[in-house]
């Protein structure tokens, strides 16, 4: 079901993976060499570290997608119009010929986000590439080389991808985080790569939960049916009994929700690794404590919702600024720490996770909101009283 049976072509992001390389593009951004690391050789598929989108590269070649490089859509930019439908991965460094000739094609996956974001040079004969415009070179200013109008490169920082899904631009679909760990193990972003026509499997993620129509669960089935046979092939006797539940729910069209989202983007960047304590006590709290209930699991649904339509902007523009950075820092720093509390008390049941959940929510608007009035009143109550003491003393004078 998942294979390929379209005229698709992949195209492997060689440029990127040798921006990665050691001595290379990064090490200049960290001011570990010179301008002479904005130069360096091309390197083969898979030889070593540094593999840009690599674990889609392999799982979507087993699936019999063809596999063209950025070297072949350079060297002759009208291949791409042999094929139907174009699926980039992480293609972070292109040349103009290579960006021109997606941005063009009426049928693109970009499969990775912060594709398509710097221009580079490809030189044939040295085997080479340098690098020309974007991420802050030649000038701090500027970031996508190209000033292309879709750049979604905000959304790689969210590599869980548990609310993942596609939506349309001008010439085809975006995912909004990056699949790198999930697109071997979640059959559904496979079958949205496959089905791109269907609008149904572009957003089956946000579907999770819902009383689906017979019609489109139909869809569904063949996919379930077939990840509960090679379950029961492959795992233990265990593991069969739990996922053997789980299809029973399906069947009476109760498909759990897929509450959780990706990582905090505004900590992430904060703080900036996904690594970091404060990020994993987030983490923690949303799988051991929120997730384990419906009332938490609704909460998280309905604050992802929200919180995923500003967060992106916020963490582009704490990378922007580190001054900005500090600022967001200092203001998050108290409502990670009573957070924090919540990992340290018992959570098992719908009336203690509402219980703690609206303690934490009053003590959070006590300190952002409360606080700050009662800070400006008192400090205008002195101010004033001051002002008056020193009218009276005037007037006594």
């Amino acid at each position: 079901m998942l294979k390929n049976e379209e005229n698709a072509v992949v195209i492997y992001p060689i440029f990127t993976q040798s921006a990665y390389s050691e001595n290379g593009f990064y090490d200049y951004y960290h001011k570990l060499c010179d301008e002479r690391c904005l130069e360096v050789p091309i390197r083969q598929i898979g030889d070593g570290n540094y593999n840009s989108s690599d674990i889609s590269y392999q799982v979507l070649k087993i699936l019999g997608y063809p596999i063209i490089t950025d070297m072949d859509v350079d060297r002759d930019p009208t291949i791409l119009d042999s094929y139907d439908k174009v699926i980039v991965l992480h293609n972070e460094y292109v040349t103009k010929k290579e960006f021109d000739a997606i941005t063009s094609h009426t049928n693109v996956i970009y499969l990775y986000p912060n594709a398509l974001y710097a221009e580079i040079q490809y030189d044939k004969d040295s085997n080479k590439i340098k690098l020309i415009r974007g991420h802050n070179y030649p000038e701090q200013n500027i970031r996508n080389g190209f000033d292309w109008e879709y750049d979604n490169s905000s959304y790689e920082y969210d590599t869980e991808c548990f609310s993942w899904q596609m939506y349309e631009i001008k010439n085809g679909l975006m995912l909004n985080c990056y699949p790198e760990q999930i697109i071997f193990k979640d059959a559904f972003i496979l079958m949205a790569i496959k089905h791109s026509d269907d609008p149904f499997w572009w957003d089956i993620s946000q579907k999770y939960g819902t009383m689906i129509p017979s019609d489109e669960y139909q869809k569904l089935k063949p996919v379930l049916d077939g990840l509960s046979a090679n379950i029961q092939n492959t795992e233990s006797q265990n593991i069969q009994n739990t996922e053997s539940q789980n299809i029973q729910n399906i069947e009476s069209q109760n498909i759990p929700k897929n509450t959780g989202d990706g990582g905090c983007l505004i900590a992430t960047a904060t703080y900036d690794s996904e690594l970091a304590p404060q990020i994993q006590q987030l983490r923690e709290l949303r799988d051991e404590k929120l997730l384990r209930t419906e009332s938490g699991s609704n909460f998280m649904h309905g604050f992802n919702q929200f919180y995923y339509s500003f967060s992106p902007i916020i963490a582009d523009w704490e990378r922007e600024s580190p001054v900005f950075k500090d600022v967001v820092r200092i203001i998050i720093t108290p409502m990670i720490s009573s957070i924090s509390i919540l990992n340290h008390v018992d959570m098992d049941s719908e009336a203690e996770v509402l219980g703690y959940g609206i303690s934490l929510i009053l003590l959070n608007i006590g300190m952002y909101l409360v606080a700050p009035v009662v800070v400006i009143y008192k400090v205008r109550k002195f101010k004033f009283k001051k002002t008056r003491l020193g009218v009276l003393k005037y007037k006594n004078f």
